[in-house]
């Protein structure tokens, strides 16, 4: 008497050797970098703070602040829209690591999609991040007027910093296909954050 296997069944006998590590490795990159960027948010909230003797709307922490709002506002309302093509996206954030993964866990052939470069680089753009802070508030603390030339200088690292949890959180062409697939979403996105960002200065004004 013949025996049928059931399709699910061959389709898990004859899955190569190492599968189960690149379904973990799919999800823990992203997850690393969202606790990652929680973690480094609050950091440099609890470093950002010093009193000045000037209005609050110039203070710049209360810029700081508004553009964490911002950002949050962004994120969130991109991944509303998105959830619905959630499918769709995580086949797109999985189709860079396709292939053999090589001994360290990372594609043959595709090691610019590895996760490690991009963490180190975070890691060490958030060491001069943390230091910049420290710096612009014990200036900003001693200082009479709002230390605007040393905030444009902080924005650098800051930039940079947002820059590599980006890059950390996936390849650079999953947010090259994400853009050119997405565009509306994008910038519903943004403009949600934006609004936002003008309903935080309304609330705390009034």
């Amino acid at each position: 008497m013949a025996v049928q296997i059931e399709p699910e069944i061959r389709a898990i006998e004859e899955a190569p050797r190492g599968g189960w590590r690149r379904r973990i490795a799919r999800f823990a990159r992203p997850f690393m970098a969202i606790e990652l960027a929680g973690f480094e948010i609050m950091v440099i909230s609890l470093l950002f703070s010093f009193e000045s003797n000037v209005p609050y709307w110039q203070h710049p922490a209360y810029w700081i602040r508004h553009l964490q709002v911002f950002l949050i506002g962004a994120v969130v309302a991109w991944g509303i829209m998105i959830w619905p093509r959630r499918a769709e996206i995580s086949e797109l954030w999985a189709s860079p690591t396709n292939g053999p993964l090589t001994s360290a866990g990372t594609p043959a052939g595709k090691r610019g999609n590895g996760w490690g470069l991009p963490l180190a680089v975070n890691l060490a753009l958030f060491a001069v991040l943390a230091a910049a802070t420290f710096a612009l508030t014990l200036h900003g603390s001693n200082s009479s007027g709002p230390p605007w030339g040393w905030l444009a200088l902080y924005c650098v690292p800051l930039a940079a910093t947002v820059l590599s949890v980006v890059w950390l959180f996936a390849p650079i062409s999953f947010w090259n296909e994400l853009l050119r697939r997405h565009p509306r979403e994008v910038a519903i996105a943004l403009a949600a954050g934006t609004l936002m960002l003008v309903a935080s200065v309304i609330a705390q004004a009034g």
